[in-house]
């Protein structure tokens, strides 16, 4: 048996008495179409057989998310666009190392093109570890806010809290009642009319009462989120117990 690599371990196959390799010469327009920026090209100009049957539905994940609106937010297209992605990385990867082989002016092709497709990934990284990029979600005193929800609800409580991206019951792993629209929307759910009710509940409005007990809230949560909704009234939960409270939030029992 040949001494063979791991990327030749892994992609030789026997098909039909017929071994599946890649021609050495897809080094040239592999190299070619990556300096293009070139998609699925990249991969199905360089595989033959076996290899091909196998990326075409892949294939298919990028082509098809560039065509058609598959969610409601555009963008969440990528989410199908991943897995072309993954299927991707693995064989750019073995023709990578089948470039390092054939000789000196390849292999500095190969490390070339290496860099080329890590170099930016690899500069986000260095961002993030070096502190460069500092994006607060949750503030200390929401997080310490958090654990008192935790401690002072049962696991199946229903918190009623307002609509935001980055509201401290997030962390509690308790229920809520309407989290943020934009996700929601996202995902083509329809909340119905919560939105305008958990700003009733919040306002005092005169359905108030009959809306808490509608959906079974169990605690309220009223702090900076909270106090931006528009005619936020304080006195609306006023006549429920507090039973937890740090700095601006508090946490009342509803029933």
């Amino acid at each position: 048996m040949d001494d063979v690599g791991l990327d030749t371990y892994l992609f030789r196959r026997e098909l039909r008495g017929r071994e599946i390799t890649v021609d050495a010469r897809d080094g040239a327009p592999l190299a070619a179409t990556l300096y293009r920026g070139g998609g699925p090209a990249v991969v199905v100009a360089s595989a033959t057989g076996v290899r091909r049957r196998f990326y075409a539905p892949f294939a298919l994940c990028f082509f098809v998310p560039n065509v058609l609106r598959l969610s409601p937010w555009i963008w969440d297209n990528i989410k199908f666009m991943v897995w072309w992605h993954v299927a991707s990385a693995v064989l750019v990867a073995l023709l990578l190392a089948r470039l390092w082989r054939l000789g000196r002016g390849a292999r500095a092709a190969s490390a070339a093109l290496f860099v080329l497709l890590v170099v930016s990934g690899s500069l986000d990284l260095w961002r993030v570890a070096s502190d460069k990029i500092v994006l607060p979600v949750i503030p200390p005193e929401a997080d310490a806010f958090a654990l008192d929800i935790r401690e002072k609800t049962p696991a199946g409580a229903m918190i009623l809290h307002a609509p935001a991206y980055n509201s401290e019951v997030y962390l509690t792993g308790r229920r809520t009642l309407y989290g943020y629209p934009g996700h929601i929307w996202s995902q083509g759910l329809d909340a119905g009319t919560r939105e305008e009710d958990v700003k009733k509940m919040y306002t005092g409005h005169p359905d108030a009462g009959a809306l808490l007990e509608k959906y079974g809230i169990d605690f309220a949560v009223v702090g900076p989120h909270e106090r931006e909704i528009e005619g936020f009234d304080d006195r609306a939960l006023r006549r429920v117990e507090e039973v937890a409270e740090r700095g601006p939030y508090r946490l009342y029992r509803v029933r």
